[in-house]
């Protein structure tokens, strides 16, 4: 230590003996509240170091917490998605029921209007290709189902009975290729022809050029098909092409969409067409 010192060189020795002098003094005095001034400034020149090491020591303590707790909180997560997933599926299924009540009641409603000769069967498949398939339906033979019975609903017309088993029966739709039935413009005496053509839209033919058709037009069932009952709705007009020599070219959207259908109405025979 000595043999430091002397290689100091004068100033640097002078520096050092101003330093411990103020040092000695510091320790000696002490400031108005009773501390040591050297305490005071030791404090003073520390506290930034000691707040942030104490931050520092806080956060890693709060990190190690955290990790801890990781697979808790994952559980807990997994846990809550689950309710979330169970509450979702109660949701559609609530949804579902309700869709399912309200088309029944609204078929109970029409039912009304045919008394004993009406039979409501529940969907029960659906084509693969709906709009050329049809849907089966319960009931056949078994509730006096037999083919060519008309298959409607609250909303207008599906389709008819194709054929029948003892216990379910299969409905060809409107849309279906081969498909017909008679129908006039609502409010009017214009007539044609419905015709299914295997696509989401049928053609309404044998209308003449001189027809005021107009889209958004309703048609509704005349009942001289001898097979569905007058009045119940068709569908409405989308396009109409005027460049026939002598029939105009009208394309109609079916009233009802089969894909959230339900129950359906089937009319026997003992109330046909045209009462």
């Amino acid at each position: 230590m000595l043999l430091r010192v002397s290689h100091l060189k004068s100033y640097q020795i002078f520096c050092l003996l101003l330093v411990a002098n103020a040092v000695l003094l510091s320790v000696q005095f002490r400031t108005p509240a009773g501390e040591r001034v050297i305490k005071t400034v030791f404090f003073t020149l520390t506290a930034p170091l000691l707040d942030a090491v104490s931050g520092t020591v806080s956060s890693v303590d709060s990190l190690l917490t955290t990790i801890r707790k990781a697979p808790e909180v994952r559980e807990e997560n997994k846990r809550l998605r689950r309710q979330i997933e169970h509450l979702q599926f109660d949701q559609v299924m609530i949804h579902h029921q309700l869709s399912r009540t309200t088309a029944l009641e609204k078929l109970l409603q029409v039912l009304t209007a045919y008394q004993q000769d009406g039979v409501v069967s529940e969907v029960v498949a659906r084509g693969f290709t709906i709009w050329d398939q049809g849907i089966v339906i319960r009931g056949g033979t078994d509730q006096n189902l037999e083919p060519e019975l008309p298959v409607f609903c609250a909303e207008g017309v599906i389709g008819h009975t194709l054929q029948c088993s003892n216990a379910y029966s299969q409905v060809a739709l409107m849309t279906n290729a081969g498909f017909a039935m008679s129908a006039r413009i609502r409010g009017t005496i214009i007539r044609g022809m419905i015709h299914g053509q295997g696509e989401p839209l049928v053609r309404f033919d044998y209308v003449t050029i001189s027809a005021p058709v107009k889209t958004d037009d309703l048609l509704v069932s005349t009942g001289d098909d001898g097979i569905f009952p007058p009045e119940l709705m068709v569908g409405r007009v989308v396009e109409i092409k005027k460049t026939g020599p002598v029939f105009q070219e009208i394309l109609v959207q079916p009233a009802v969409d089969v894909r959230d259908r339900h129950f359906v109405l089937v009319l026997r025979k003992d109330r046909g067409a045209g009462e």
